[in-house]
């Protein structure tokens, strides 16, 4: 499934409507006019008060619109609790819910519906509903169009032998295991007689008999051997052209490549807000490519299945990236899909520091996410630093391309070194993408168990060697479903059942359950009629667990299935770990690091510590979070790893340094571990971090020349080009006291006037600050 948003210009007036600081609860009317209405006006809005705090939701989204349009809405609660703001829209379509928080408390919100209906906006504060939730937001439209386009090309089969008439012949098809199909006979281009529709479900030999009036023609029965390569399978299809944006009312091109799909029907679906025009341009062997034409802006769903099921793809509309700057504010990033289901993901950082990069598919981390990204002078880097994830270091399959990425930014300069060892030579590539990203696959010829190493500075990284089982080729594992698994909302000790379709295939059915302890559990299988079988397992804990399906000891497509356990709120990239003991440590003493979850919902946080010596490791929990301590007894460098449901945080694994004197170490690399089952913390109020440049201050006024006692003197302080921070004024007596009187007051919004009275002569010493640094001049040294 592909996405597809075709832009339309348009243009809004700009519209500011202020609230007095204190209202009555319940709905206000606004109406402004300028020789006639604008669109939307009167304007409604809701005000409420939870807590002892105003609370308001206005907006065109929360009354109606279109299906198919954007529709926003506006929440605004008090200064810094934005967070607090809880929305879920339901409704006849699933929508997803763009949010942006805002330091002052309002929140903007924006949803695609693409289906007419009623949908349930519920807004709640502080966990109440406020006064009006669930707002009613009636959608209306035609709903979505869909055109299609089906094509046989790519599943007809040439018999090699000339028929004038095809008229009174009758075709069937004898499969491996002895099933009679009828067929359907066709005059294919060249003048030769084929099978209008071959789509083999099993590897064997195939025999069509073709009669005329109940006697074999010339050379039948005919004998198709089908081995994995003639097998239709969508993932050896490829597609390319306008796959993320089109214009409408323009042809649009569409390539799709089934060279390696084997036998199967291809069908192109588009849908949308209006109907659109699908045509098959030109193919040459087994590449197709189609115009498409929609005839409104809007945003269109693309399905391309082949043999019945869907072209392997990500719709962008199931990715989001975000980026968490060090003091905690946090911003959505730009995804633009690219070619060969790649993503570019704009960030734009706006102060120096360790940022935290979000990157998520429906809903859930990638593999590697959550990632640290530097901005400005890098931290400690090395080999621990290097960041690895992606199906090729989980699973394999001889043959075709085994990929993943390598993330090397924060290590710093070095050389990185890849090999694959295993029961054949493997065929390496890497390619470099910007900001420390390298894309790798490996191919190898035969099955079994291989090892990634992966290097750096001729270090292993921690993981290498990566074991990856290699499986053979997947042949009829390709045809294998799943069907009603359900992905999120699981529950503890309630089970969850799916269905596995086999679609003809013929092998071993075998499923397990990885949880984020890391355990493993097979899970239970029951065949509820021929080729469909039942798939159970209870979840014991909480976090992202991974469901693998195989066939015959292959991966089935789509296979690890990741699903959530618990609430989606339990997020590693809200978890940080800080404390002086994350870089170095005394041996035989309590080392100590706290791990804040604040915010990061609840689920099993785990703490690994590996190094020359086992280590004595103990956790209490404290405000914010849970604390820590950890005695090894032995000096050497350590490795601390942080997990949150089973996901490391970002910046995990901490290299430590341990210095003093202890036992011998050990010839092998020991490891300490805990787990706790967090419970969910509030996360308070987060102090905004003020940045000024106190070089830029500018002092002056007669109270700097001399002071007089027992008369107000007077100076200004200048702080316009000196940014935002905290001014601190004090003055001290030749007596050592602080001055009787002193005053500040602001003027303006960058000028401050102070003014001070001395009683005592002598010299008095005037300290300006600008957030912690001195202003030029400061301390000013006046006299009497």
């Amino acid at each position: 499934m592909i996405g597809l948003f075709l832009a339309k210009p348009f243009y809004t007036p700009s519209l500011a409507i202020v609230f007095p600081a204190a209202v009555p609860c319940g709905p206000i009317y606004l109406t402004l006019r300028d020789a006639r209405d604008m669109q939307g006006s009167p304007f409604s809005c809701v005000v409420d008060k939870i807590n002892g705090s105003f609370i308001t939701a206005f907006g065109a989204g929360l009354v109606g619109g279109l299906s198919g349009d954007q529709e926003s809405f506006t929440v605004v609660a008090k200064q810094g609790t934005a967070k607090d703001i809880d929305v879920k829209i339901d409704g006849p379509s699933k929508v997803d819910v763009q949010r942006k928080d805002n330091p002052d408390g309002s929140a903007n919100l924006s949803f695609r519906p693409m289906t007419p209906g009623a949908y349930n906006i519920n807004i709640k504060y502080h966990g109440k509903p406020i006064k009006g939730s669930p707002f009613i937001c009636k959608i209306s439209g035609e709903g979505r169009k869909r055109s299609t386009l089906s094509l046989g090309n790519c599943a007809e089969y040439s018999l090699k032998i000339t028929e004038t008439d095809v008229v009174d012949l009758v075709g069937t098809l004898k499969t491996p295991q002895g099933q009679i199909e009828p067929i359907i006979l066709k005059k294919m281009e060249d003048g030769e007689l084929g099978i209008a529709y071959f789509t083999p479900r099993s590897k064997g030999e195939y025999q069509v008999n073709v009669l005329r009036q109940e006697k074999h023609i010339k050379n039948s029965p005919f004998k198709i051997a089908v081995g994995d390569k003639e097998l239709g399978h969508a993932a050896g299809c490829t597609v390319r052209g306008a796959t993320a944006s089109a214009i409408a009312n323009a042809s649009n091109d569409l390539i799709v490549d089934c060279t390696n799909g084997g036998y199967g029907g291809l069908s192109i679906a588009l849908e949308g807000p209006h109907r659109s025009n699908i045509d098959l341009y030109h193919h040459d062997e087994r590449v197709y490519t189609m115009h498409y034409s929609p005839h409104e802006p809007g945003i269109y769903i693309l399905n391309i299945r082949f043999a019945d099921e869907h072209v392997p793809g990500t719709n962008p509309f199931d990715m989001e990236a975000s980026i968490a700057d060090p003091d905690g504010q946090t911003e959505l990033c730009e995804v633009m899909d690219e070619e060969d289901f790649h993503y570019l993901i704009k960030i734009t950082p706006k102060v120096n520091g360790l940022h935290i990069l979000s990157i998520k598919h429906k809903g859930m981390h990638i593999s590697g996410s959550p990632f640290q990204y530097s901005v400005g002078q890098l931290a400690q880097g090395g080999p621990h630093k290097v960041q690895v994830g992606g199906p090729g270091l989980e699973k394999g399959e001889v043959g075709i391309n085994n990929v993943f990425n390598i993330y090397t930014r924060e290590a710093g300069a070095g050389a990185l070194s890849l090999s694959v060892e295993g029961p054949s030579k493997a065929s390496i590539k890497l390619e470099n993408r910007d900001n420390g990203f390298l894309g790798a696959r490996y191919t190898v010829d035969k099955p079994g168990m291989y090892g990634v190493h992966i290097k750096y500075n001729d270090e292993h990284i921690p993981g290498s060697p990566y074991m990856v089982n290699v499986s053979p080729d997947s042949g009829v594992a390709r045809q294998v479903t799943v069907h009603s698994l359900k992905d999120r909302g699981l529950q503890i000790d309630k089970p969850c059942t799916f269905t596995v379709g086999f679609n003809g295939a013929i092998g071993h059915l075998h499923a397990t359950l990885r949880t984020p302890s890391g355990g493993h559990t097979d899970c239970m299988t029951n065949e509820m009629d021929k080729g469909v079988y039942a798939v159970r397992f209870i979840p014991k804990e909480n976090g992202v667990h991974y469901v693998d399906v195989k066939l015959n000891d292959a991966h089935i497509p789509d296979s690890p299935f990741p699903i959530m356990v618990g609430s989606l709120a339990s997020d590693p990239a809200m978890v940080t770990a800080s404390g002086e003991s994350l870089e170095h440590g005394k041996c035989g003493s309590k080392n100590k690091f706290v791990v804040r979850t604040a915010g990061a919902g609840s689920g099993l946080l785990s703490v690994f510590i590996d190094g020359p010596s086992k280590v004595a490791l103990s956790c209490r929990e404290v405000d914010e979070g849970y604390e820590f301590s950890y005695t090894p007894f032995c000096p050497g460098k350590y490795l601390i790893t942080v997990k949150y449901g089973n996901i490391p945080i970002a910046g995990s694994p901490y290299q430590t340094n341990i210095t003093g004197t202890g036992r011998k170490p050990s010839p092998i690399m020991e490891q300490s571990s805990m787990s706790v089952e967090t419970v969910e913390k509030k996360a308070g109020v987060p102090s905004r971090k003020l940045r000024g440049d106190a070089s830029k201050v500018v002092v002056k006024g007669a109270g700097l020349k001399r002071a007089m006692t027992n008369r107000v003197q007077s100076l200004t302080v200048d702080t316009k080009d000196a940014g935002h921070a905290l001014l601190c004024v004090g003055m001290i007596s030749p007596s050592g006291l602080p001055e009787a009187e002193l005053n500040v007051k602001k003027v303006t919004a960058t000028s401050y006037s102070v003014s001070y009275k001395v009683q005592e002569a002598g010299e008095h010493v005037l300290h300006i600050k600008w957030g912690d640094d001195e202003v030029p001049g400061s301390p000013f040294v006046i006299s009497t």
